[in-house]
């Protein structure tokens, strides 16, 4: 269980109040994207998902735990999508694309999450990234990773190398764009931003597997 999704207060979901708690997670996206999450306004989340304040803490005790939540569940999502797909493949290669793919998507059409993420990552909060890392954690997808490199590694096609270092590499490399863009769209000439991130997602793997193999 993920220690932060979860509280004393917490009260089981009923199915009448999931229609209310989904009104009230997509009224906030809004609010947290558009204000952040230190201006963001509990009424004003109240007056667009359609509820009194009260229903805000019913389901949520906490402004700061609404944030959290929302952060989480993007993330829980995304983890998903990518989870099926990658266990279903033995091959790194594929593995990386479908990786690639989902990032690029998400950080492309994700609305109003994009700019929540990018603050996420531009100055994270403790309480969100251990509640992500715990969600990554129990997909079960980073040794996934590991274990494609080390198979590499004992067959001979990959050099040894702290897997550590590569995974943390790719991602990097995968996400890393999406930070600096407004700078590196000018400096680069870059114009058609969509079109250059679908190019570049298949440029990143190719480039992190050929760091991988045996020279």
């Amino acid at each position: 269980m993920n220690r932060h999704e979860t509280s004393p207060e917490s009260k089981p979901l009923a199915a009448e109040d999931q229609p209310t708690r989904g009104r009230i997670v997509a009224a906030a996206l809004h609010e947290f994207a558009v204000h952040g999450r230190e201006g963001a306004r509990i009424d004003r989340i109240a007056q667009t998902a359609g509820v009194n304040k009260a229903m805000i803490y019913y389901h949520f005790r906490s402004k700061d735990q609404l944030y959290i939540d929302v952060v989480v569940s993007f993330a829980r999502a995304m983890f998903q999508q990518i989870r099926g797909p990658v266990f279903e493949t033995s091959e790194l290669s594929r593995a990386l694309e479908i990786m690639a793919e989902r990032h690029v998507e998400a950080f492309l059409d994700a609305g109003p999450i994009r700019p929540i993420i990018l603050r996420e990552l531009a100055n994270p909060t403790p309480e969100v990234m251990d509640s992500i890392a715990d969600v990554l954690t129990s997909t079960g997808l980073p040794q996934k990773i590991m274990t494609l490199i080390e198979q590499g590694e004992k067959d001979g096609r990959f050099r040894p190398i702290d897997i550590r270092q590569a995974i943390v590499a790719f991602v990097s490399m995968s996400i890393g764009y999406f930070i600096i863009a407004p700078i590196q769209d000018r400096a680069l000439g870059i114009t058609d931003r969509a079109s250059f991130v679908r190019e570049r997602q298949k440029v990143i793997v190719d480039l992190f597997l050929n760091g991988l193999k045996v020279r």
